[in-house]
């Protein structure tokens, strides 16, 4: 090779102007009609392409740098992961939302219940105190959880003895077994 010139000055530096061309780079140039992957003047990674120039002995090198061949793949990449990163973030709020909404209307059931709960409780308890009758509750296995007043009076019992019984002991010895047969047609 005669030698390189430059038809416009290395933007860089232009010291660089006469620089001595790297020798991949002079191969790269020698190869019309090729393009290759070298290193220029800079030592940096470049595209080159060479073609000659017809009946002369000089050629033309195009180069661009390889950085710059990607810049928009890489500019695009950069968009799509913040995009990415936009979706997930908003798809992660919006999960979030929902969740908390869905959280919120149970909390909201479960106080309803709750009060529906607490308000029947008070009546059942008000129809117990109430009652002229003797109400006894009874758990299935038939053991005595809870009695209004008038089961006091009627049985002559207190709290504490009741709850050592189960409601078949109430019954005359005679009456036990038809209580118990009353009771199993009751649950079936």
């Amino acid at each position: 090779s005669e030698g390189v010139t430059f038809l416009s000055a290395p933007a860089e530096d232009k010291s660089l102007l006469f620089a001595p061309v790297d020798e991949a780079f002079s191969e790269a140039v020698q190869a019309p009609n090729a393009e290759k992957l070298c290193r220029d003047y800079r030592g940096r990674t470049v595209l080159t392409g060479a073609s000659a120039v017809a009946g002369t002995s000089w050629m033309v090198v195009a180069k661009v740098d390889w950085g710059e061949v990607h810049q928009s793949v890489h500019e695009r990449a950069w968009l799509l992961i913040a995009l990415t990163m936009i979706m997930a973030a908003s798809a992660g709020l919006l999960t979030r939302l929902i969740l908390a909404r869905r959280e919120r209307h149970y909390m909201e059931s479960e106080l309803l219940l709750e009060r529906q709960r607490a308000a029947l409780s008070e009546r059942v308890e008000t129809l117990m105190k109430m009652a002229t009758d003797s109400i006894l509750l009874a758990d299935q296995q038939d053991r005595i959880i809870e009695v209004n007043d008038q089961v006091f009076r009627d049985y002559g019992y207190s709290w504490d003895e009741l709850q050592h019984l189960s409601l078949s002991q109430l019954r005359a010895p005679e009456l036990r077994e038809q209580y118990r047969e009353q009771t199993r047609q009751v649950v079936r």
